[in-house]
């Protein structure tokens, strides 16, 4: 009987220890299996990038993501697309005081897509007019909410310039609560804008104001407060968070800080915090890893040729090419028309050192830092 209470008590510890080795073998084993998809993304709740669902693969509107499992070194994702992708949004000023300017910047508009006409571009307006407007696009006379030339048509090209000459001299707003960073926060928020805003694009955002957001920029006597839906790092989070496949730049055609004389010409207020959305601050730059500076030019020049000239010349000096995620620099690849070109890595952007042209056929290759502040 003593002999049967211990082999019944040494057979209990045994499955006890068994069923332990299984739940071991189990948890471990999954820990090694290759499970990878997109988790170098970070794939929990909070961190999942927007716009990729993990494990799977994305074809949309030209873009194709991949990714592929390696053993040695983890998940590779791949992207596939073309160069020189631009979605351009002009946010202007439509007050009673601007009628003289946009017709001007109509007139000279010629020029500006003269230049970027090679490139993959969409254009769009909205006005500084956030009671009236509320941050929707103008709608073109060909009755669409952008202008784009996929195909380069020298006739879609003309038509185009007419178009965006004929709106952007819309009836003038009665509101002298201009505000161009609210307006670009409404924009975010509306989802008939979303067709306009493709992912591994540049996005350009263009101020044309002779005030500042809310008239004075918060200074001055009696000034209209600011809310936070009016201050540039608002926007920049959002549209880090919205559009983080995209590059975003923002130039202002203002009265440039501290130039009296164009401040009386114009009888206007100097852009200060316009300014500041165009030449963000290091850490902004730093903290919001796919915004890129823009240029300040005047609004008290003759010839917004040359205002607009600048702007443009950034545009096609090669821009830089977004990716959702911080990379590791020695696991990313780069080639235009299959041939392997030298890039530069700079926070979530890759920078092509060698020459390319807008159009070409590209492929990028990369590795995601896991845990790195920004990858979400």
């Amino acid at each position: 009987m003593k002999a049967f209470y211990y082999c019944k008590k040494y057979l209990v510890l045994c499955l006890v220890f068994a069923f332990c080795v299984c739940l071991n073998f189990l948890f471990i084993g999954c820990q090694g299996t290759d499970f990878y998809s997109l988790a170098s993304f970070d794939c929990s709740e909070e961190g999942n990038v927007e716009g990729l669902s993990c494990g799977e693969s994305i074809i949309d509107e030209g873009v194709e993501i991949e990714n592929y499992k390696d053993s040695q070194l983890g998940p590779v994702n791949t992207i596939r697309t073309r160069l020189g992708r631009m979605d351009i949004l002009f946010v202007v000023d439509n007050s009673v005081s601007m009628t003289e300017e946009l017709a001007s910047i109509a007139n000279q508009f010629d020029p500006f897509l003269e230049t970027i006409k090679k490139a993959d571009y969409r254009i769009a307006i909205t006005t500084t007019d956030w009671v009236n407007n509320q941050g929707r696009f103008l709608e073109f006379p060909n009755n669409r909410y952008f202008l784009d030339n996929p195909d380069g048509d020298s006739s879609v090209h003309n038509e185009n310039v007419v178009h965006f000459q004929n709106t952007i001299q819309r009836p003038v707003g009665n509101t002298n609560d201009e505000r161009g960073i609210y307006v670009l926060n409404q924009v975010l928020e509306h989802s008939e804008n979303d067709d306009f805003f493709r992912p591994h694009s540049l996005l350009v955002v263009i101020i044309v104001s002779d005030e500042d957001e809310r008239s004075t920029g918060g200074r001055g006597e009696s000034p209209l407060p600011l809310e936070q839906d009016d201050l540039p790092e608002t926007f920049f989070r959002k549209v880090s968070r919205k559009h983080k496949y995209s590059i975003v730049t923002v130039h202002s055609i203002i009265v440039p800080p501290g130039d009296l004389a164009c401040a009386k010409q114009a009888s206007g207020v100097d852009g200060t915090i316009y300014a500041q959305a165009s030449d963000p601050s290091a850490a902004t730059l730093a903290q919001y890893g796919n915004i890129q500076k823009g240029h300040v030019g005047s609004i008290c020049s003759s010839n917004y040729s040359s205002q607009l000239g600048p702007i443009a010349d950034t545009l096609v000096n090669v821009p830089p090419f977004p990716l959702p995620c911080f990379p590791s620099e020695d696991h990313v690849s780069f080639k235009i028309d299959r041939k392997k070109v030298k890039v530069r890595v700079d926070r979530r952007k890759l920078f092509i050192e060698d020459k390319a042209f807008f159009g070409a056929k590209i492929k990028v290759s990369f590795r995601c830092l896991k845990n790195r502040r920004g990858n979400r």
